[in-house]
């Protein structure tokens, strides 16, 4: 991935591709460099050798994925860089190589906002520092963040290697059972994996996610079914007979309803990205279906589209501060939208860690933040009194968020 020894030099990142340093670690370096300058954009450039590219891109993607613009350049000297940096007051970085180096080396001069450089003696250890903390986590794992425990369920630990294995196997499977881009998918279940997998399914492949709140009886239901008319219904064993019931008064089919079972989480494929025969859908295209009652006690309908939950998902990371040691417990159902936009997807594209709580007892809340170094916290305005009269929840925290 990155051999930071060889690598880091005294004003710049360089070394042999791919042995030295590859995708990976320029990926990793963008993320570093993300977090160091706590910046709302940075500017990167590349130089027209073959791997610089793919280099770039990796380093924008790192950049990205702590929830940093990027202003692409394109193919620009140093001097197209620093004019840029200097005139956009953003920091940038380049992927090239000086010219007295072999052919095989390349590498990411970084500069400040301003285009202050970036060198040993100004900043350059503290970016090792956090690329090597970086590394040192997620070594061998294949990817940035994917040996890193994504959701702690009452399943088990799942790693983001693992999570989206689970995920392109549950869109496997779907597609199996006739699912098409734009088919709903309900699915009525307590917090945990198959929630999660469920959403991330749909958003993955261009599926509509339907959550049916598992506090409301077969009436809304039928209401909500009727209404999004979904291509399957899945439920837990403990709502499998309502849903049924449900089905049956909004008139659809009867084989509609299934068991969840383990139709979600019993296959793990590799993931495959964006490819020709299973592209991503649009940034606004919608993923989701969240009903709301409103004023007249009738449940109304409301869209996810992507590029709003990515919007939300990086505000909060950016107002709150976010990093990957962060770890957040869902309390809120993955039904409705606060769990998901406000918590979970901010976790995913911080490399960040989510804990599913399925049903919420203040006691044993409290010992969950205890226990699990719980730090960024959401919930409604009247959990907070339960949780500050629990005896348990003297001393200190490691909530930092909330």
């Amino acid at each position: 991935m990155c051999d930071l020894d060889a690598v880091f030099k005294a004003y710049d990142i360089r070394g042999i591709v791919p042995e030295q340093f590859d995708e990976d670690g320029a990926e990793a370096v963008g993320a570093a460099f993300a977090r160091f300058t706590r910046a709302d954009a940075v500017i990167v450039a590349h130089d027209m050798r073959h791997s610089s590219c793919p280099l770039a891109a990796a380093f924008a993607r790192g950049v990205t994925g702590r929830g940093v613009d990027v202003v692409d350049a394109g193919l620009g000297s140093t001097d197209l860089l620093y004019y840029a940096s200097g005139s956009l007051g953003v920091p940038g970085a380049r992927c090239s190589r000086p010219g007295t180096t072999p052919a095989q080396y390349n590498g990411i001069k970084l500069c400040h906002a301003g285009a202050r450089p970036i060198g040993r003696d100004t900043w350059l250890d503290e970016i090792r520092a956090l690329v090597e903390r970086g590394v040192h986590r997620h070594h061998g794992t294949g990817g940035a963040r994917f040996g890193v425990a994504a959701l702690e369920t009452a399943e088990g630990d799942v790693t983001y290697r693992e999570f989206a294995e689970l995920v392109e196997g549950a869109v496997d499977r779907l597609t199996e059972l006739g699912l098409r881009r734009g088919d709903r998918l309900a699915v009525a279940a307590p917090n945990g994996l198959d929630m999660v997998v469920a959403i991330w399914a749909c958003a993955r492949v261009g599926f509509v996610f339907t959550g049916l709140s598992t506090r409301l009886r077969a009436d809304p239901w039928a209401a909500m079914l009727s209404h999004s008319e979904p291509a399957l219904a899945l439920a837990a064993p403990a709502y499998l007979d309502q849903l049924r019931d449900a089905v049956s008064r909004a008139g659809l089919p009867d084989d509609l309803a299934r068991a969840l079972d383990e139709l979600l989480t019993g296959r793990r494929t590799p993931w495959r990205g964006d490819c020709a025969d299973r592209r991503f859908p649009g940034e606004d295209d919608a993923y989701g279906v969240i009903y709301t009652s409103g004023t007249t006690g009738h449940p109304k309908a409301s869209q996810l589209v992507h590029r709003g939950t990515m919007h939300s998902a990086i505000a909060y990371v950016r107002t709150l501060g976010l990093t990957e040691d962060d770890r957040t417990a869902l309390v809120f159902p993955l039904y409705y939208v606060t769990a998901h936009v406000a918590q979970e997807a901010p976790m995913m594209l911080i490399g960040g860690t989510s804990i599913t709580v399925a049903d919420f007892d203040p006691a044993g809340f409290v010992d969950l933040i205890r226990d699990r170094n719980v730090s960024y916290l959401m919930v409604v305005p009247n959990i907070w009194p339960l949780l500050v009269r629990n005896p348990a929840s003297a001393g200190p925290t490691s909530v930092t968020s909330a």
